[in-house]
């Protein structure tokens, strides 16, 4: 698959407002990349029911193509 290069956080960190696939406690997740208000990064999985939940032990991230057409 094209675009999986996996980032490690300790390298690099997605832009501000990034929507990234992450690998949280060995699981992918999608997620989106903020810092806050402390300017501290935060990755944030927002669930189909709406609910949302702070992921804290992502180790890798990457930026997932996008659609065709877009």
């Amino acid at each position: 698959m094209q675009g999986t290069n996996w980032v490690k956080v300790s390298e690099k960190l997605p832009n501000d407002y990034a929507v990234v696939l992450t690998k949280n406690n060995g699981a992918n997740t999608r997620a989106i990349f903020i810092y806050d208000e402390q300017k501290k990064p935060v990755f944030i999985h927002f669930s189909r029911n709406g609910k949302s939940r702070i992921l804290g032990n992502v180790t890798e991230w990457y930026s997932p193509p996008m659609p065709e057409g877009e």
